[in-house]
């Protein structure tokens, strides 16, 4: 559980190189080596419109810094296609934390405020559980969407300390796929 996640941070902690399998991205006048999780693709350096479409969907204070497809998806993409995005994988900034450098003891704080937040969702979400806790992350995973309707899905996040900037790393899976909301929590 949480092998993204704590993939990212290892590599953002203990490596000063970009490792195989990574790309390097800017926040503020920072640069940091991310990981690309197993079987996916980053598609902003392809396909920058992604990002974009995917920005409106996001909450205010948050900015999507990076999309995953599946590779499958992202070979569909980059074919012409429409792929369906059961799976997708994202990145974002929490914009009130950009430029300021959080210590893994500060994310104590964070971590409760975060989960006090979590008691009173954004409309249309409901918090399905906490799935873990580390002193550099928060693990939670939430539901959008109306089950009634057919467009329910499962958002698996973690809300992490990576290189002393806080980030939301969010596994979004649709609820119509077998096992969704284990594969979310799973793949983060």
């Amino acid at each position: 559980m949480h092998g993204f996640a704590r993939m990212a941070t290892t590599l953002l902690l203990l490596s000063g190189s970009v490792a195989a399998g990574s790309f390097t991205t800017q926040i503020g006048n920072r640069d940091f080596d991310v990981p690309v999780p197993a079987g996916h693709q980053p598609t902003s350096m392809y396909f920058p419109e992604m990002v974009r479409t995917f920005q409106a969907f996001v909450p205010p204070g948050l900015q999507v810094l990076e999309v995953y497809l599946t590779i499958p998806e992202f070979n569909q993409l980059n074919n012409g296609n429409t792929p369906p995005l059961d799976s997708t994988m994202q990145m974002h900034l929490l914009t009130a934390s950009e430029g300021r450098v959080l210590s893994a003891e500060g994310f104590s704080e964070v971590a409760e405020a975060v989960e006090k937040g979590l008691a009173r969702p954004p409309a249309g979400t409901q918090l399905v559980g906490i799935d873990g806790r580390e002193p550099w992350g928060l693990f939670y995973t939430l539901s959008s969407g109306s089950p009634a309707a057919g467009d329910e899905t499962w958002a698996a996040t973690g809300t992490v300390v990576i290189n002393h900037q806080l980030l939301n790393l969010v596994h979004y899976v649709d609820a119509k796929v077998p096992g969704g909301r284990e594969k979310a929590r799973d793949g983060l």
